[in-house]
């Protein structure tokens, strides 16, 4: 990859550089999340619908499922990940969403208020936010700060090594 460069340094300046900038792409794939913020709302009014909305800071969706579809949830703990997630169930599989959570009492009381409001038909409305905006935009901006960091002292380095 270096063989045209005359010193061994211009290599390492190439190397650093396309590295800052791969972390730059990193960093902005992250700040353009689509899930950053997550909804699970059930309520029973004249019938009952849930809704599952996902949304960032520039768009969001939805997805309307009846009662019928939807069977409740229940959790596992992924030992290779350390963390517990909530599963949605539902009779067709049309569900995808998992709830992500670090602690094993979180995942169990998200379990039982949605495990409650599909068996009890007294329960008007359930509703779930997973909000991961504030880890995953605070992750984007480090990763982004230094990765220009590091660009601009390599370009610094490289040229003021240049005769």
């Amino acid at each position: 990859m270096c063989l045209g460069f005359h010193k061994s340094i211009n290599c390492s300046f190439l190397v650093f550089s396309l590295g800052c900038i791969f972390f730059i792409f990193i960093a902005f794939t992250v700040f353009f999340e689509q899930d950053k913020v997550t909804t699970l709302t059930c309520e029973r009014i004249t019938q009952v619908n849930c809704q599952l909305t996902h949304s960032n800071e520039w768009k969001s969706s939805v997805e309307t499922y009846s009662i019928q579809e939807f069977r409740g949830a229940k959790f596992y703990f992924n030992s290779g990940g350390d963390y517990y997630a909530v599963i949605l169930l539902s009779n067709s599989g049309k569900l995808p969403y998992v709830f992500y959570y670090s602690f094993q009492s979180e995942a169990e009381k998200i379990v039982d208020k949605i495990n409650t409001f599909i068996s009890n038909p007294q329960e008007e409305l359930v509703t779930v936010t997973q909000d991961r905006s504030i880890i995953l935009n605070l992750a984007a901006a480090i990763c982004f700060i230094f990765s220009v960091s590091g660009l601009g002292l390599t370009l610094y380095s490289y040229i003021s090594t240049l005769p």
